[in-house]
Parts: structure tokens; sequence; C-alpha cells
């Protein structure tokens, strides 16, 4: 914890990072390298109490540098504006953490590159002087349907990490979706919830049934809304971006070997069907798998009674050469509709313009999740930046509704969207029949 001193030996090779990395901080002011990761009460959780040694005399690094410079938000106009301002605040290796795919990215820019292969059909001489985006997510009130998806490490971006993520998303009238593997505690971005704000839980699912069920319980306590099991995270993919950096900063390939770690030993790689419906006992909260990639999968997570499903690739993290989002909604709702069964679909990746959310509504999705956004307009410009991004992207949404003739959400169907009329371009990316 921050000024504290603690022994470790004993902790060294359980640590998912490697030995190695520890002892690289061995003696050492490790503040800004810890806080970045983990939450303040994780030593007191995984060591006795006799490890802490004692109280760090003199000044403590700061996690965060101070900001170079201050930045006006309005001067932002994009979200790849506010990526490039965070790019310029953040450390390399904070930067290529966030932004990386796994292996060769293929997924990572296909995530984004889907959104250009469906076209729009507008249509003309509709009354659209008011437009109303807002919406109902699991049942609860979001001005658009935008929300903030879950993402690890948030103090890489900020020192108030998903707490600051929760601030911005209140005053943007905005669903937040907390990770439990986040830099603050679960108690603590819960704590910085506005009167009425809405936040859902995402967890991975613990090899222990006791751990899965501490964690249902500690969800329900502090008022959390939903539970989003991730589904496809059996281990962590190679993300090289992200391990070169570390080896540069680090200045010795031994430190961190060649390899990344899995890091997953803890969660349960047995996961399948039967232990999702026992989840479902475990709990009075709604849950939604988040991490569909097909359209059986999520006929199969239907059957089995569950509040909704997540189309994501969990950002191109993972397993690259998978398909992109968009195309696997198209398949999801379409294979849904033909089972007859009703069920909320959500979907995250590579989503970064208003009409980029059109988009996905066009193809049946009720909401869509934004991960790495959220980050970086935290740290470009902390609550105040998390808060523009999500403006921005109602702004261009309401802009897309009003230009396309659909003045409700309701208006917005499959008919105001085509596959790009360029042959292989639109065929690699969505079904021909949508």
């Amino acid at each position: 914890m921050k000024g504290q001193v603690w022994d470790v030996t004993d902790f060294l090779e359980r640590h998912p990072g490697g030995s190695k990395l520890l002892l690289s901080y061995a003696g050492k002011d490790a503040t800004r390298a810890f806080l970045g990761v983990h939450a303040l009460d994780v030593l007191a959780a995984q060591l006795p109490p006799g490890k802490r040694v004692g109280q760090l005399e003199g000044t403590v690094t700061e996690h965060v540098e101070a900001v170079k410079k201050s930045i006006e938000v309005a001067t932002l106009l994009s979200l790849d504006d506010v990526e490039a301002a965070a790019k310029e605040r953040l450390p390399e290796t904070s930067y290529a953490y966030y932004s990386t795919g796994a292996t060769d990215e293929v997924t990572l820019r296909l995530n984004r590159a889907a959104q250009t292969a469906c076209l729009l059909v507008p249509r003309v001489c509709v009354n659209v002087s008011r437009v109303d985006p807002t919406t109902t997510l699991l049942g609860h009130h979001a001005a658009f349907p935008v929300f903030i998806s879950a993402a690890a490490m948030g103090r890489l971006a900020h020192p108030d990490g998903e707490c600051c993520l929760a601030r911005g998303a209140a005053r943007a009238g905005c669903v937040q979706m907390v990770p439990l593997l986040g830099s603050c505690t679960l108690e603590e971005v819960a704590a910085a919830r506005a009167p009425g704000q809405v936040q859902f839980l995402q967890v991975y699912v613990h090899k222990s049934e006791a751990e899965c069920k501490q964690t249902l319980r500690r969800a329900e306590e502090l008022g959390y809304k939903a539970i989003f099991v991730t589904v496809d995270a059996a281990t962590v993919g190679k993300r090289e971006r992200d391990i070169r950096a570390k080896l540069r900063a680090a200045g010795d390939a031994a430190l961190l070997g060649t390899a990344p770690r899995s890091g997953s030993s803890q969660w349960d790689e047995a996961l399948d069907w039967h232990k999702v419906a026992w989840l479902k006992t475990q709990t009075k909260l709604p849950i939604v798998l988040k991490g569909i990639q097909c359209g059986a999968d999520a006929v199969k997570a239907a059957e089995l009674g569950v509040a909704g499903v997540l189309v994501s690739n969990h950002g191109g993290r993972n397993l690259d050469q998978c398909r992109p989002t968009l195309r696997i909604l198209a398949e999801v709702t379409q294979q849904l509709r033909e089972a007859k069964r009703d069920l909320p679909v959500m979907v995250d990746g590579g989503f970064r313009r208003g009409v980029d959310v059109f988009k996905a509504l066009c193809l049946g999705a009720c909401a869509v999740g934004v991960g790495r956004p959220a980050l970086f307009g935290m740290a470009a410009a902390g609550e105040d930046g998390v808060a523009h991004v999500l403006d921005l992207l109602r702004s261009e949404l309401v802009t897309t509704m009003k230009l396309m003739g659909t003045p409700t959400l309701k208006d917005i169907t499959r008919e105001y969207l085509e596959v790009a009329p360029d042959g292989l371009r639109g065929e690699a990316v969505l079904p021909s029949r949508l």
C-alpha cells in the first residue's frame, strides 16, 4: 500500500506476473508500478499482517506524473483525437497495455474496419424536430444506448482509476460496467457512485466455488445491478506490443521473458454451460454472458435463461483472427430471431463514432459498450475526458438519427443498412443477408 513496506518473499512463486518481476523492485519504491495494476487492499488480502515491515520514510513516488499541460476537451473533436491526447500523456507501457491486440492484431483492426462495410440508407421527409435517444438497459434508464465496458487497470490512466470512470459516466447518464480486476476495489467504485447511478459488475469465474459465491454476495451487498460473466478468457492472449513495451522499459529481457504468463491460474478453465447454470442459482442479480462470438452460443445462452449476452471478442486482445463484433452481431440477432428467442443483445469492440452505434442498433443491438475510449478520455482529461467521450458519442448518434429519419430508437431497423457493394470487402465482414 502507498507508503508502506511489505515483505513479499513468501508470495514470490504465487505472483501471476512471475517472481522476477517482484524481485526487480527489491529495495526500491514500487508505488507507481503497484498502484497502476492493483487495488489498495490486495496486499492485506494476500499477506498476513506480520509481513508489513513498516512505513517508508521521505517522499513516496507519485503514481501519475503531473499532466504536461491542461487540455480543453472541446478541442478534442473525435474519439481518435482523445486517444492521441492520451497517448501524449501516458507512459509507453501504459498506452501499449491499453491499445494492444493479440499477436498480429488482425481482429483489433477488423473490429474498426467492419464499421465501414455497412452503408446507410437514409429516409427523408420525416419529422425529426424531436429526437429521443433515451433507453433502458436491463430495465435501468440510460441517457442513450452506450455504456462503459469493463477494462482492467484503470489507474494506469489516472490515479482515481475506475472511480474517475464512475464520475464521468454519472455526468453523461451512462451505465458503468466495473471490472473485477480493476485498480480500485469494488467498494471504492460503489462509493463513488452518484445517487441513482447504475453500475454492473464484470466477473471472471473463479475455480473455487466459495470464491465465486463471495464475489456474487459482494456485488449484491454493494448495489451492483447485474453480473457480466466473461466467457471468452480461458487464457490470456499473446499481446506482443505490450510485451515489447515492457521489455524496453525494463531494459532486461530476462525480467519478463519472451512469452507472457497467462495470469489466469485462479480462473476456471473448465467453465462450461453447467457452471453458467450453477451461477444463475447463486445470485438474485441478472446474469449476462460477455464474450459471445457466434449465433449458436447466443441461442444456447437464451435457452439457459440468462438475462442477456454481450457480443465481444475481448477487444481483439485474446484470440487473434476471429471475426469482428459487428459481423458476429448480425449472426447472433438473426439466429435468435430464427430460434424465436427474445434476448437483449449488447456489443462492444471497435466502436468510435455515433454512426457506429447507429449501425449496431440497426443490426439488433440494444446498447454498445466502449472500453478503451473511456480509458483514453480519463488519461487525457480525467473525469472531464470520460464525460466528453460519452457526450461525443451521444451528439453524433443524435445527429445520425436526425439525418437518417429515425426520431426514436424503435425506428432504427435493418432497412436503414446495407452491405457495402464492393465485393469481398463487404462479404468478408458481414453476411450478405441481413
